[in-house]
């Protein structure tokens, strides 16, 4: 049976102070009727290879609650001064950084096979994450159907981090709903990337993202000394 879809605004939404209940460690998994979710398998510290893709097209979701009816990003980037050519390398580091820590890899895909959508809505709000879940048959953990990433098309977006709270980073803003989309929702500190509100104190995962996202995927697997892939 399908679960409700949820929809979580970047900087919008005031969540509690609290603690994963598992591990005892300040960070915040998203809990959707009950029950933590990830991609891929939902047995806790698997790992998970998720496709994405930008939409080119208005695609409706009827079990959206956010972004329901998801846009190209053409008006967010235009209302940026953001081109094309310049967008892939902003998404691939928000998804880099997240893989750099966690037993997740992310891959651009087609959007027959994506996992993760990436477009543009209208209306209130700076950006929104919305997930679709499975609910478990067995087990706690719920499996991730699809996850979308909506930034708001008449919000302007910059690429610099210069103290203007007014314009969101576009990476910064990116890997904090890529949070969302794999699992994570606000922790219970004002420290992390996944922390209301936006900021730019730092701009990579700080350690409390980290430890949340290796409780869902495991960590990143070290190379072995003296192997080769050819």
């Amino acid at each position: 049976m399908r679960g409700l879809a949820t929809g979580l605004m970047l900087a919008m939404l005031v969540m509690p102070i609290g603690r994963d209940a598992f591990s005892g460690d300040v960070f915040r998994l998203l809990q959707l009727g009950g029950h933590p979710v990830k991609f891929g398998s939902p047995t806790r510290g698997a790992g998970a290879s998720i496709g994405y893709a930008f939409v080119d097209r208005t695609i409706h979701f009827d079990n959206a609650r956010n972004c329901r009816d998801l846009e190209p990003l053409d008006a967010t980037l235009a209302t940026s001064g953001i081109g094309w050519s310049a967008l892939p390398p902003e998404v691939e580091a928000a998804f880099a950084q997240w893989a750099s820590v966690a037993n997740v890899n992310f891959h651009e895909t087609a959007s027959s096979r994506a996992q993760i959508f990436i477009g543009a809505f209208s209306g209130m709000g700076e950006a929104f994450a919305d997930v679709a879940w499975q609910r478990p048959v067995d087990g706690e953990t719920a499996s991730i159907e699809r996850s979308l990433i909506c930034l708001n098309a008449d919000r302007p977006r910059k690429r610099a981090f210069d103290g203007d709270l007014s314009v969101y980073n576009v990476r910064y803003t990116l890997t904090h709903d890529i949070g969302y989309a794999i699992g994570l929702d606000h922790p219970g500190t004002f420290g992390a990337l996944m922390s209301f509100p936006y900021n730019e104190r730092f701009r990579t995962l700080r350690d409390d993202d980290i430890k949340g996202v290796v409780a869902m995927y495991g960590a990143r697997p070290l190379p072995v000394a003296g192997l080769s892939v050819q």
